[in-house]
């Protein structure tokens, strides 16, 4: 008689080695590489998955659907542009579905929550430790200004802001959640509060904020009606507040409150004219200078866009990166740019994409189960944050940034609809 070995029960443990590895690589290693290992698990993820006879899941024949008309869009509108700006466009499109891929696949073949967010909070600490290591090398970055100790100690990490969230999220119930013991869990929300602290990022803050409130359920229902009133109402007042504030002297706008104070007035779109407004206001006046490109297209352009590898034109040479420019191929604001890429279309294509994600995990966090619960709270903190990003910081498009948030959108994607095939 042949002998047969006993099938294997348990969900094979490379997908979480694999998402814990690109957690962290995705921070420090180059693009290309990050890009690489990307398309590499994908691949992996896909064939293995593929060969196990699952349904493609509705949610992610939107994201599909909806992107691969964005980016023909793009491709159409921009055939005669430069071919490399052009196709470094195109792979900007196509990198968040690609990294939200790979999240669901790692997801679909080991769905263990609590173990991906165990490896989340050891990443998440590894991370802040590096970071915190350059003050214990170099105390005297404590002293220095906000935007200097930026320069050189860095602006924080999205891994260790989903961590804090997280941690603050659960507290009390880290065991069951993060699978962590209470003691470890204390000893990394410290490190990861205090690599923020240091980091002095507002979006950093902002995303933590955001991801905690989905956790805690104040984005599903009549919640998110009264969170969305408190929301205006606190932009309103700190608007006030600035614009009551005597202009801030060229040291107080280095400082962390002086940026905060400054929020308001640095993203109002205005096309200034003066250089020092335009250095202390640039993402308002690239919004501003962008929504005129896409105005002065004709209709034609206003619903498809100008199409990949189209320059927008700043009307002045500023020193951006390498040197002086005029002619920028990306912008900071991720909506614009969709907009000017894409048209009209392209931006409602997008929006859609993501709203549809965002009520398939509003549907989940409704459930009984547990596991579908948290997943779909998550899958709802990492839309908002998707679409929060997308206005300050390019959002998905902003190379690597927001690998961690698409890689847990995905793999908390798969969970949701694992939980609704066995039901």
């Amino acid at each position: 008689m042949n002998y047969r070995p006993p099938m294997r029960t348990e969900p094979p443990a490379w997908p979480l080695y694999s998402l814990f590895f690109l957690l962290l690589g995705g921070s420090y290693l180059p693009i290309s590489l990050v890009s690489g290992m990307n398309a590499y698990f994908l691949v992996l993820a896909l064939v293995v998955w593929g060969t196990r006879n699952n349904p493609f899941p509705k949610s992610l024949w939107v994201l599909l659907i909806c992107f691969s008309g964005i980016i023909a869009l793009g491709l159409a509108f921009g055939y005669d542009n430069e071919l490399y700006p052009y196709l470094k466009d195109a792979w900007y499109f196509i990198n968040p579905v690609g990294v939200i891929l790979v999240g669901y696949s790692f997801g679909a073949l080991t769905p263990r929550l609590s173990q991906a967010l165990r490896l989340l909070v050891i990443a998440g600490l590894i991370l802040a430790s590096l970071h915190l290591a350059k003050f214990a090398i170099n105390p005297n970055l404590l002293s220095l200004p906000a935007t200097e100790v930026r320069a050189l100690a860095g602006n924080g990490n999205f891994v260790v802001g989903l961590t804090c969230a997280f941690l603050i999220a659960s507290i009390g119930r880290w065991r069951e959640m993060l699978a962590i013991r209470p003691i470890f869990g204390w000893i990394v929300l410290l490190l990861c509060g205090a690599s923020i602290t240091l980091a002095y990022s507002r979006t950093l803050v902002l995303v933590v904020l955001v991801f905690w409130t989905a956790l805690r359920g104040l984005m599903l229902g009549s919640r998110f009606v009264k969170l969305g009133a408190a929301v205006i109402v606190g932009l309103a007042l700190l608007g006030a507040l600035a614009a009551s504030l005597p202009p801030a002297s060229e040291a107080g706008k280095k400082t962390f409150t002086g940026k905060m104070l400054r929020s308001a007035q640095e993203l109002t779109i205005a096309d200034y004219r003066d250089q020092q407004s335009i250095n202390d206001n640039f993402r308002g006046f690239e919004t501003a200078r962008a929504y005129k490109d896409y105005v002065d297209g004709g209709v034609l352009r206003w619903l498809g866009g100008r199409g990949f590898g189209h320059f927008v034109d700043l009307g002045v040479y500023l020193f951006l990166g390498d040197g002086p420019m005029r002619y920028i191929p990306v912008l900071h604001n991720g909506m614009l740019y969709v907009l000017v890429k894409t048209g009209a279309l392209g931006l409602i294509l997008y929006l859609v994409s993501f709203g549809w994600l965002f009520r398939r995990g509003a549907v989940a966090a409704r459930s009984v189960d547990p596991d579908e619960r948290f997943a779909g709270l998550i899958v709802q903190g990492a839309v908002a944050v998707s679409l929060l990003t997308s206005w300050l910081i390019a959002g998905p498009f902003n190379k690597t940034a927001l690998v961690s948030v698409l890689l847990l959108l995905g793999f908390c994607l798969s969970i949701v609809e694992r939980k609704e095939w066995k039901r």
